[in-house]
């Protein structure tokens, strides 16, 4: 059963954030924002989590979602969502989204990852 769904999303101004956790990661590797392909890319997601302090970012996204799946007093209702964002929602927040994924499942925590924007590309 699903525990933890993560989105990667674009930043849109005047957006009000989606229910749950809402971590905004542009500018975490702006060195990468304007290059081709998409955070799903090996090349594109190791430029952004070799940025200076993307990995302890993605500790602290995970552990924030792993602390909030542990204080739901339900267990059958038990569902956390994290909405990470950037710019263009294609790179960093993607790139993020996958390693916060990763880094849950090597946890034992069950994990659906999404890209809004790139779906329809």
């Amino acid at each position: 059963m699903v525990q933890v769904v993560i989105e990667s999303t674009a930043l849109t101004s005047g957006a009000v954030p989606p229910n749950g956790l809402y971590f905004s990661v542009d500018g975490v590797a702006s060195h990468v924002a304007s290059s081709g392909g998409t955070g799903l890319d090996a090349e594109v997601r190791e430029r952004v989590l070799d940025a200076a302090g993307a990995m302890r970012l993605v500790e602290r996204i995970a552990e924030s979602a792993r602390s909030v799946l542990v204080g739901y007093a339900n267990e059958r209702r038990r569902l956390v969502r994290v909405t990470v964002a950037c710019r263009d929602g294609m790179r960093q927040s993607v790139a993020v989204a996958e390693a916060v994924g990763q880094y849950l499942r090597t946890g034992g925590v069950d994990v659906e990852v999404d890209h809004r924007v790139l779906v329809g590309s």
